[in-house]
């Protein structure tokens, strides 16, 4: 069960409060009636009434009302007539607290503004609307007759009068917060003693028959009553004429004291008169009183405020007989002390007022001079006295205020100082105060502007700055008054109307009292010329492909572009406190020449590293131009990263040397077979980095060493190890090249090998002899990797172990040298790669026909009759004749070269040559190892544009391998999605669909990229941060040659602004924007579905046409915005009397439609009908104020009326407006049998009172 508030809780108490008081109140006023049983000369609840609504809240008038509801009841009255007169009752002191309130009329009645305003409101006008409504009432009831009615009413409202007065003052005015200072102290006796005096001579006068209506001992309580009202306050005062009223009230009312007559209105009326001059007088002598003390206050108030230093002197002898606190605390005295002395005792002039005081003061108008006073210290201050008459006769004073000009007369003679030396500056001074007016220009101002001083002295700010005008001078000085402005650029214009660009430095100071502002303007056109350069080259700059740099002599950074900043990972602020052995780590060293050439060199462009803020190094390629700049030589560097185009240049090195080592490795065939190994081993081992290699013979699980090279001697040949326990399980399993740079760091973690020897690194590949596999040649560390392998690397790995299965099978041939010999023919000419041997001048002694299918000759003859060098493009043929004089001089050498083949087709040739030697070591024939390497080169360069296109993309772009994992993402897909690139990498391409939309990468969708390669569609995701946003994902596979997809692709754009649109765009067609309700549109879609789902149904739909009531009446008095809320407050409460599957529309205006769905029959749509009445005519709540309207419903029935939507809103439409004419407030059926809206019979038509009642 919900608990009530406090607020709330106190309500209810002061209700029951309130509506008690009044019904008790009532019963005593109705104990002696004046006019019949209803009209008393004394009604004290209106006074409880008015108290209770002014001074707690308006809400309280239900408390009124039921209090005088039960009076009335009391007293014989009907439940009509009650009802009526517990209305009248409260309507007139709820109006008159609400016109009081609204007037901000203090309830405490403290001024004669509230005094007045309450007797004339609340006791004349609101007593008058009881009056009239009483007596209105009580004459159709035919209790009082017609010639009665004017003093009728003119009792009932004395009777009024005098509640509001006697007890409505007392509950107003008497306040806990006011009563205890009163009772405090001394006071308390005076105060109490009073009162009870005032309640004894009430109790002498009121309660004996001794004085009579004429005895001026009658009014003695008056004396007293005043005594209470000077001394106490208006609460105290009022509580004691109240308790006097009652004393005399209850005596009368016993048959004694003065006001007893014969006749009992007589003896009321004198009573009334008599309690509402005690009342009126004490409450008016008490205002009275309060003001003058409050004047007195606010006197003394002024007189020690403003700081200003004030004394109030005799003018005979010149004594100070006053001062404030100001005037203390500058002169150093007391104020007892001040009131001691003589103003000549402070004064070091004479006549410290000036000559002719008397003539002055007679005059009666005030004067101003300049003296100087002593303080206490002795010190001598400048002052100037501003003194005038107050008072007159004996009271004559003079009234100074002493202002202390000390640093004034300081500042002016500054200021003559500061204009000597502004004449002579190059800047514009001006001195100018609040209202924009100038007071002061030096002789700079003058030239800059083109005016003569006297001229300028009449002009304001904005006639020479267009930008500012007096409201914006002000502003700038109350932020002056603040503190020191920083310096700010505007425009000033000169006499002709040119304009040129300034910066002002302003400062706000006092002069004289008033505020001042000192400008000094100083013409920057030159620096505003610069300046623009300056940007233009900035934004060249900072748009620039390559980091810029501005070097002093030193090498220092005077300039970086934000390049720079964002590549070495500084801001620019700590990027200008550095200089180039900061960034360059190879400054100093024979490679750092460059930098340090003289100014006026241009060294050619050079390569160096930079290192970044985390450690990283960078490759550069730096151009250096040298620049004069205001007489400095300075050096331009721009620094390009050359990272991708080294990482390309090492790795064509690498696989030239790697096709070296090959060469190299070739050449060991003379050798046996385990030395082949070895040395084969420990060539490529050296060329991988990799200390690690074995050759291993694999057989039934059983991993054998054969040949290896390795630190330590914990590895011999001939070991043997489970095939499981080794990598190269993996190697054959997957049978491929496999190349792990960081084991820890990939999906082999747990493999035994990583266990048991820690290995990080490996590179191995099968060894096939005789076309069966045969074991591995592998390579590994126990440390990762310096860098990723790539696809040299495995090439590489892969042409070794092509080798070591060539040279296993050699040596098996050996055994058997003509079987040997014709493997080894069989090996050359079936190997891919061209195989050659020539004469150290150039003709071809063997090739292979890999070869000779290269250069598309058709045998070694037809080859010789061309020539080989001939073959070599032109551009080429001097390095392919230098490779052939190296290698004849017994080097090894390669060489990547362009060759045309017989046919004319053009092939790039990676050869590799060695020399071979006769017995007596000289060279007798070059071997050549080549191979095409078109396609990689053509690949390379496709690479290159891909990741060009794959960087630069808008879209966001995730590449994933055959397990949807992601392997690389570009920087679009980070910038969407929130997630970095090293997060992104590795995880699941579900990541691309993580938001509400998940069930969109189910395996349909991977069923239909499996058909038909792609799949596109549009879907919400979240990004990193959580936020929601729209994408459009198109998911592509790729697929290796035998049609395996190994790859795939995922593009994504963020549409969400284009879907919030849509979304925007179908809200507003579809529901009215003020409710939020369906509008016509939606209206008429839901209603033929409706239909539809009816004809199937066989069921019944009600379409209910509604029109408010007295909508336009609150539209027109309080506003189209009240209209507004009226309307979305209706349209909510219409929902709510609906159930969920219904329809609530508003078509416009005022006019709204329910569609109830699957009704039972007319019952069922009636209790509907009558919740939706009973709703809308519950009153609401605008702007503070209680508004009803109600509602005209018309109602047609499918099928019985019709069946087409359009005629059933039509039949609505009729049967609303017959509604409202038979009353409003009610419904009306559509019948088709008659063609028009009618009202049936029985329930057909009820009003919303009918409904109520009945409910």
């Amino acid at each position: 069960m919900p608990t009530l508030s406090s607020h709330h809780r106190i309500w209810l108490l002061r209700f029951v409060l309130v509506a008690l008081a009044y019904f008790a109140g009532g019963r005593i006023g109705l104990s002696v009636p004046y006019v019949g049983s209803h009209i008393t000369l004394i009604w004290p609840p209106t006074g409880i009434a008015l108290a209770a609504l002014l001074r707690w809240e308006l809400s309280l008038w239900p408390a009124v009302w039921v209090g005088a509801f039960a009076v009335n009841l009391t007293i014989g009255s009907s439940p009509e007539l009650a009802f009526a007169l517990a209305c009248g009752n409260t309507l007139g002191p709820w109006l008159a607290a609400r016109w009081l309130r609204a007037h901000q009329v203090d309830s405490a009645i403290a001024r004669r503004y509230d005094l007045v305003r309450y007797l004339a409101v609340g006791v004349l006008g609101g007593m008058a609307v009881n009056a009239t409504n009483g007596i209105t009432q009580l004459w159709l009831a035919d209790i009082v007759p017609g010639n009665a009615v004017p003093a009728a009413w003119l009792t009932w409202w004395l009777g009024d009068a005098m509640g509001a007065l006697v007890l409505g003052i007392p509950l107003l005015t008497a306040r806990r917060g006011n009563w205890q200072p009163l009772f405090s102290g001394r006071r308390r006796v005076e105060l109490l003693s009073v009162l009870g005096l005032t309640l004894t001579a009430g109790a002498v006068v009121f309660e004996g028959n001794a004085i009579h209506s004429t005895t001026p001992l009658l009014y003695l309580p008056f004396l007293l009553l005043c005594w209470l009202a000077i001394r106490g306050s208006a609460g105290l005062a009022s509580t004691a004429a109240l308790l006097l009223s009652a004393e005399a009230v209850w005596a009368t009312a016993q048959g004694i004291g003065p006001f007893q007559a014969s006749d009992l209105h007589q003896s009321l009326a004198t009573l009334w008169g008599y309690m509402a001059t005690a009342t009126i007088i004490t409450v008016l002598i008490t205002v009275l009183i309060g003001e003058t003390s409050a004047n007195e206050r606010r006197l003394r108030q002024i007189f020690e405020t403003n700081h200003a230093i004030k004394l109030i002197v005799r003018p005979g002898d010149h004594r100070i007989v006053d001062a404030n606190e100001a005037a203390s605390a500058f002169y150093g005295h007391s104020l007892a002390r001040l009131r001691t002395l003589r103003i000549d005792d402070i004064a070091t002039e004479p006549q410290p007022f000036g000559a002719d005081v008397l003539a002055r003061l007679e005059s009666e108008s005030g004067w101003h001079l300049r003296t100087r006073h002593r303080l206490a210290s002795g010190e001598v201050r400048d002052v100037e006295v501003y003194a005038g008459p107050v008072g007159s006769g004996a009271d004559l004073r003079i009234y100074a205020i002493v202002h202390d000009i000390t640093e004034r007369n300081i500042a002016e003679q500054e200021l003559r100082k500061f204009k000597f030396f502004n004449d002579n500056a190059s800047d514009a001074y001006i001195l100018i105060d609040e209202d924009a007016r100038i007071h002061y220009v030096n002789r700079a101002t003058c030239d800059l502007l083109g005016y003569t001083e006297a001229e300028l002295l009449q002009l304001t700010i904005p006639d020479i700055d267009p930008h500012y005008d007096v409201a914006r001078v002000r502003a700038h000085f109350n932020s002056a008054k603040q503190g020191r402005v920083p310096p700010f650029e505007s425009e000033h214009q000169r006499r002709d109307g040119s304009r040129f660009p300034v910066e002002v430095t302003s400062t706000a100071l006092q002069v004289d009292g008033r505020w001042m502002a000192f400008t000094a303007a100083r013409d920057i056109t030159l620096r505003k010329r610069v300046e623009n350069e300056l940007r233009k080259f900035r934004f060249i700059s900072d748009n620039a492909n390559d980091a810029n740099f501005l070097l002093n002599p030193d090498g220092r950074f005077l300039y970086v572009n934000a390049l720079a900043c964002e590549r070495l990972g500084y801001s620019e602020a700590e990027l200008l406190q550095m200089s180039v052995p900061d960034i360059d780590p190879t400054y100093g060293t024979p490679c750092s020449r460059p930098w340090t050439q003289r100014p006026g060199d241009r060294p050619a462009p050079f390569e160096t590293l930079h290192r970044c803020r985390d450690g990283r190094t960078i490759p550069v390629e730096i151009t250096l131009t040298s620049v004069e700049f205001q007489g400095e030589r300075l050096r331009f560097a721009t620094a390009r990263d050359i990272t991708d185009r080294k990482r390309i240049e090492a790795a064509e090195r690498r696989q030239r040397e790697s096709l070296a080592r090959l060469n190299e490795v070739s050449a060991l065939s003379h050798l046996p077979l385990e030395e082949q190994l070895r040395r084969a081993l420990a060539i490529v081992a050296a060329q991988l980095e990799l200390p690690c290699g074995i050759v291993s013979r694999v057989q039934e699980g059983t991993y054998t060493v054969q040949a290896h090279v390795a630190p330590g001697e914990d590895l011999r040949d001939g070991q043997t190890f489970l095939l499981g326990d080794t990598y190269c399980d993996i190697t054959l399993r997957e049978h491929r090249v496999v190349a792990i740079a960081n084991m820890g760091e990939s999906r082999y973690l747990s493999h035994p090998c990583y266990r048991n020897f820690g290995l990080e690194a490996y590179i191995g590949a099968v060894v096939h002899v005789g076309g069966a596999v045969y074991g591995t040649v592998n390579f590994s560390a126990p440390h990762p990797y310096a860098r990723d392998f790539d696809d040299a690397d495995r090439e590489f790995v892969e042409l070794l172990a092509r080798w070591v299965g060539s040279a296993i099978e050699a040596d098996r041939s050996r055994r058997q040298l003509a079987a040997s010999e014709a493997r080894l023919q069989t090996i050359i000419d079936t190997e891919p790669e061209c195989v050659s041997l020539r004469t150290p001048d150039g003709r071809v002694l063997e090739m292979n026909a890999a070869g000779l299918a290269l250069v598309e000759a058709d045998s070694v003859e037809a080859l010789n009759a061309v020539g080989l060098p001939q073959l070599v493009a032109p551009a080429y043929r001097e390095a392919f004749a230098a490779l052939g004089r190296r290698v004849s001089a017994g080097e090894s050498a390669t060489l990547e070269f362009e060759i045309v083949g017989l046919r004319g087709s053009r092939r790039w040739i990676d050869a590799h040559a060695t020399a071979l030697r006769d017995a007596s070591g000289e060279v007798t024939a070059i071997l050549s190892v080549a191979r095409d390497v078109t396609q990689r080169r053509d690949s390379e360069a496709q690479l290159r544009l891909a990741a060009t296109v794959f960087t630069h993309a808008h879209e966001g772009i995730a590449i994933c391998d055959a397990e949807r994992r992601i392997v690389d993402v570009n920087p679009t897909f980070c910038e969407i999605t929130g997630y970095s690139r090293q997060e992104a990498i590795g995880a699941s391409l579900a990541l691309l669909n993580s938001g509400e939309d998940r069930q969109a990468l189910s395996p349909d969708m991977w069923q239909t990229v499996a058909r038909r390669g792609h799949w596109e569609g549009e879907l919400w995701n979240l990004r990193k941060d959580g936020t929601e946003y729209a994408q459009r994902l198109t998911i592509s596979a790729v697929y290796d040659a035998g049609g395996t997809p190994t790859h795939y692709i995922g593009t994504f754009s963020d549409i969400t602004f284009v879907k919030r649109q849509q979304e925007q765009l179908e809200h507003l067609a579809h529901y009215d924007p003020l409710t939020g309700l369906p509008n016509r549109s939606l209206l008429a879609d839901r209603l033929q579905l409706a239909l539809a789902q009816a004809r199937r149904e066989e069921s019944a739909v009600a379409v209910c046409y509604l029109d408010l009531d007295g909508f336009k009446a609150v539209n027109d008095e309080l506003g189209h915005q009240a209209g507004d809320l009226l309307l979305v407050e209706i349209g909510r409460r219409l929902k709510d009397c609906v159930r969920a599957g219904d329809t609530v529309a508003r078509l416009g205006g005022d006019e709204f439609v329910l569609l109830l769905l699957d009704v039972a029959g007319q019952e069922e749509c009636i209790q509907a009908v009558s919740r939706v009445l009973a709703a809308i005519a519950r009153p609401v709540t605008i702007a503070g104020e209680y508004r009803s309207v109600s509602a005209s419903i018309g109602i047609a029935l499918f099928p019985d009326d019709d069946d087409e939507p359009e005629v059933l809103l039509r039949h609505a439409d009729q049967a609303m407006y017959l509604a409202k004419q038979r009353g409003k407030n009610c419904y009306q059926w559509h019948h088709a049998r008659a063609g028009h809206a009618h009202a049936g019979t029985g329930l057909d038509h009820r009003t919303a009172a009918d409904l109520h009642n009945a409910n």
